[in-house]
């Protein structure tokens, strides 16, 4: 009977320490279901956030290709025009070269009749 009796407080025993455990687990068990519960709720803030970051970078580049199509338009057209000014100038350089060579033409003129004239009086 007292063997029994030893048994049984031996065993209580070792059901009590067995119940400590059992709480400890369960209280390490519940803060890592709550840990992961955050991580999960994180996780999906940093999702959401990241889906916006994209929307607005997708808009972002929407507008700059847009914009960059625009100004690869008004430099074709400045272009054009520059080549338009650059002819335009040619044309009156070859206007004034000739009107240059002209008056060239007509000094020489001039001074050989001036001195046909001064020759003969």
């Amino acid at each position: 009977m007292e063997a029994h009796l030893d048994e049984a407080r031996r065993r209580m025993i070792q059901f009590e320490i067995l119940k400590k455990d059992h709480s400890k687990l369960q209280a390490e068990l519940q803060a890592q279901e709550s840990l992961v519960a955050g991580l999960r709720e994180e996780r999906k803030v940093w999702s959401d956030e990241l889906a916006q970051q994209g929307s607005a970078l997708a808009q972002d580049r929407g507008q700059l290709e847009s914009r960059i199509e625009a100004l690869q338009s008004d430099l074709a057209e400045a272009r054009k025009k520059s080549e338009r000014d650059l002819d335009a100038v040619r044309i009156k350089t070859k206007i004034v070269d000739d009107q240059t060579e002209t008056i060239r033409k007509l000094k020489d003129a001039v001074v050989e009749r001036d001195e046909q004239v001064g020759g003969d009086g």
